[in-house]
């Protein structure tokens, strides 16, 4: 379900539909396993079956039958922060015209990590987020200054944030309505707004996003094997990496004994699946830029998340006052949310919100960080930049159609 351009992933609307239609067919046992798959570790399926008290067959079979579906797609959120990278999100204005052209300028090197095009209050609008080595924000202030004086962009903001992560949804909700309701009927009308409302409270929680934990090459190329499948097995894996960096010997132990090591650091710092119980021809990605009277209470909020039943990705601004969120929302839940956040400012806890629309078939992953490293240092002055960028205008010029969004194998 989850199409690939040459290192990135980005999600179609016919795949999500698709999925949603197969979601909804779902039956109890189906719902909990997914949960689980996505909350624990995919790999560990005697942990799931004990924690449903079924048996491990049982548990097996169904995930074949779910993999036959095509609905347990799973990649790992990888936190490049924890080896001591530091992210930044910029907001970007530009031609509509020439939306295909920007997105290429504006992520000329592997250091980006996450984009989607958007419409709003301040025109046409590309949200990008990049993990810098330290100081090497400096480098992507000076290139982006450049494209400005060229004119190829209107104008950039700039923010320190953390990565973007997912947060669970509420399959509690899903789960409760399947017991009750096995066609899920109106499965998005029986939300209680309320009772979600009322669980907004300051929280005092720790997040600890960042690390400097040493890393090879090797443990690049792992991680982005991993952020592409995270059930890919370790023999696939091992394969892959030793023609990549001509390793004779059996890497297979090493694999094994990092990636407890990844989960324990918090390097994997969850799962993210592409199912999204929302029907697309009946809603689209929202982007919310948020700002709360404290932390506290922006803590308290980025909890709540993980009640709604839609998926949701966010990055936090360094201050811990403000937060960027993308919504997949049901249009008949935006009036809802937007009447919630009217009361939460009626409160004094949110201070500003801006809204922007985006597109199904506009959003990206990034997945080859790896390909700005060389063994010792990342490529990320302005000067590469800028090499980047000429080479990309070239291409464009040749083979437009090369950059319209499509499914190419990774």
């Amino acid at each position: 379900m989850i199409s690939h351009t040459p290192g990135y992933i980005y999600l179609r609307k016919e795949k999500l539909l698709y999925a949603f239609e197969k979601f909804i067919r779902l039956d109890v046992l189906d719902l909990k396993i997914i949960e689980l798959f996505i909350s624990s570790n995919p790999r560990n399926i005697s942990s799931i079956a004990e924690k449903l008290g079924v048996s491990q067959q049982t548990v097996s079979y169904r995930i074949k039958r779910l993999d036959r579906l095509g609905v347990l797609d799973c990649r790992a959120e990888i936190n490049y922060e924890k080896l001591g990278l530091e992210a930044y999100t910029l907001l970007v204005k530009g031609s509509l015209s020439e939306q295909n052209y920007i997105e290429a300028i504006i992520t000329p090197l592997p250091l980006w990590r996450y984009l989607i095009t958007l419409d709003g209050y301040m025109g046409h609008v590309f949200l990008v987020e990049y993990v810098l080595p330290p100081n090497g924000v400096e480098d992507l202030k000076m290139y982006f200054n450049w494209l400005l004086d060229r004119n190829e962009i209107e104008s950039f903001y700039l923010y320190k944030t953390t990565e973007f992560f997912s947060t669970n949804i509420n399959w509690d909700y899903y789960i409760k309505l399947a017991e009750k309701d096995k066609d899920k009927k109106d499965i998005l009308d029986r939300f209680d707004w309320n009772q979600w409302l009322e669980s907004i409270q300051p929280s005092n929680k720790r997040f600890n996003f960042k690390d400097n934990i040493s890393f090879t090459m090797r443990d690049l190329l792992f991680l982005s094997f991993l952020d592409i499948d995270a059930r890919m097995k370790l023999k696939d894996i091992a394969r892959k990496i030793s023609d990549i960096l001509g390793i004779n010997s059996d890497i297979r132990p090493w694999l094994s004994k990092r990636l407890r090591f990844y989960i324990l650091n918090e390097v994997i710092s969850g799962y993210r699946s592409f199912l999204r119980p929302v029907n697309p021809k009946l809603g689209l990605p929202i982007l919310l830029y948020i700002t709360f009277s404290t932390p506290e209470y922006l803590k308290g909020f980025l909890l709540s998340l993980s009640k709604l039943p839609y998926a949701s990705v966010y990055s936090i601004l360094d201050d811990y006052l403000g937060m960027f969120v993308i919504l997949y929302f049901p249009s008949m839940a935006f009036d809802k949310f937007r009447e919630c956040l009217m009361i939460l400012s009626s409160k004094g806890i949110v201070r500003k919100t801006h809204f922007f629309i985006g597109s199904w078939n506009r959003i990206w992953k990034n997945v080859l960080v790896y390909k700005a490293y060389d063994g010792k240092n990342w490529l990320s002055d302005k000067d590469t930049f800028i090499e980047a960028y000429y080479r990309i205008k070239e291409d464009y010029k040749k083979h437009p159609d090369k950059y319209e969004p499509k499914g190419v194998s990774i």
